[in-house]
């Protein structure tokens, strides 16, 4: 069983030895020896916590930047592990709150950061600054169980229910796909990917769906669910199930659905293929889209909060003590 933290589960160890190389090649020896690494179940484990480079056990959220380090947002700020040691960065640093709830990263490698004031910090060249600075005027007010992403056109965009809220750079405004007093015929949506365009049938097809289920689309807070996509697969995901949908036109066709153990905390597409579900008392499940029988289960000590894939296939695991 690992403690709070964050612990990163080496399925590839040859692949974590070469991106550590990558990152940190003078101390590549003395890292890897002087960490703790537990071996569990034909995994190898190795934990993070306040007794080895963390500033708190409290962790939300974990991320890999285009350059290949690891970001770690916890309640006393947010840290970039570069192979070797945590680099923190707070208040005084240029954090609007040292509570970190998200890290999303943008198409020329800002990273951003959403924080418990809800407002957005950026990292660029070494210096965190507040968003305003690049025009961001705003707060953003999402739920916990929100997506955040940069589009493949760069705008900021949180999926929540059907709807989706685009922040733009300029003024203090935020653009909404689809509103209960305002139907229209088709909703576009944003992807990292792309644009993908949903009619307003296969949205009354998805009404039903969630009827079904007992979930009402108008209360999205008491049970919550939002969408997302992986490629031309449109993804309806719930605390407890994601069903997969093809969209053709306006004709939806469902493809499976994908039940969980407990009610999820989060759940979150960490690759194209790969759902994460993190809960309050069931550990972490690595699901395939494609192969649901390889599912993976692990199991922190306390409840987890956010799973990471890295890119050499480890998985890592932020828990909440």
């Amino acid at each position: 069983m690992i403690e709070q933290g964050v612990a990163c589960i080496l399925q590839n160890l040859p692949g974590f030895i070469a991106l550590l190389n990558m990152l940190l090649k003078p101390l590549l020896l003395f890292f890897f020896f002087s960490c703790a690494v537990h071996v569990y179940a034909q995994h190898h484990f190795v934990q993070y916590n306040d007794k080895n480079g963390l500033p708190s056990n409290l962790v939300y959220f974990v991320y890999q930047d285009k350059k290949g380090f690891i970001w770690i947002a916890t309640d006393e700020g947010v840290c970039r592990f570069d192979g070797s040691e945590f680099r923190h960065y707070n208040t005084p640093d240029g954090l609007g709150s040292n509570e970190v709830f998200r890290i999303a990263e943008d198409t020329s490698g800002k990273l951003f950061f959403y924080t418990s004031d809800n407002a957005l910090s950026y990292y660029e060249k070494g210096r965190i600054q507040n968003a305003s600075a690049l025009g961001f005027k705003g707060k953003l007010l999402i739920s916990t169980f929100s997506s955040l992403f940069f589009s493949s056109d760069n705008r900021l965009c949180a999926n929540f229910g059907f709807s989706q809220y685009q922040y733009p750079f300029t003024g203090s405004g935020v653009d909404t796909v689809y509103s209960l007093t305002q139907p229209q015929k088709e909703y576009s949506y944003k992807t990292p990917t792309g644009t993908k365009t949903v009619a307003a049938s296969a949205l009354a097809f998805l009404k039903k769906e969630l009827a079904d289920e007992g979930i009402s689309y108008e209360n999205i807070f008491t049970k919550p669910f939002r969408l997302a996509f992986s490629g031309d697969t449109l993804l309806l995901v719930t605390k407890n199930f994601v069903s997969l949908y093809k969209i053709s036109g306006k004709q939806i066709f469902k493809i499976k659905r994908i039940d969980f153990t407990g009610e999820a905390n989060a759940v979150d597409l960490i690759k194209p293929d790969i759902l994460s579900v993190t809960s309050f008392n069931k550990g972490t499940q690595i699901i395939s889209l494609n192969n649901e029988s390889s599912r993976q289960q692990f199991n922190p000590a306390g409840f987890t909060t956010h799973s990471l894939v890295d890119r050499e296939g480890n998985y890592w695991l932020a828990t909440y003590n």
